[in-house]
């Protein structure tokens, strides 16, 4: 992905001569890698480390902020990282509860078991998978 997005954002910075190739090229890659994994904050400072230049921040933040538009307003999908976890049907906590769940007023009591369990130092690889499968 970072390959595609630089060749695109190299290619825009040919045509529009405004600024250094490089800058499109790095601004093309982050958009095209936000596109897919869909990570606001931790992808442009991970960008702002790679390349360590610290004036792309705002940059970097704009072109994150409208391919994270693109990718879940217009294509209605989430990043591939959260379809991974769906597929593979991995408990993940969502940002928001569910909609069922918003108007009940619940404790942790309520949900919670009453039956502690306590994993061993030592213990058997199955003996926690049938543990965990509980």
């Amino acid at each position: 992905m970072l390959y595609v997005g630089a060749a695109i954002g190299r290619a825009f910075g040919l045509v529009y001569e405004g600024f250094d190739v490089r800058t499109y090229a790095i601004l093309g890659a982050a958009a095209s890698l936000n596109g897919v994994v869909r990570v606001l904050i931790s992808l442009p400072a991970i960008m702002m480390e790679t390349t360590t230049i610290s004036t792309f921040v705002s940059p970097l933040m704009i072109v994150c902020l409208v391919s994270r538009y693109i990718g879940n307003g217009v294509f209605r999908s989430e990043g591939i990282y959260d379809e991974i976890l769906k597929i593979r049907k991995i408990p993940f906590l969502e940002e928001e509860p569910p909609k069922v769940t918003k108007r009940l007023v619940l404790r942790a009591k309520d949900v919670m078991s009453m039956e502690l369990v306590q994993l061993q130092l030592t213990m058997q690889v199955q003996a926690i998978f049938e543990i965990l499968q509980e």
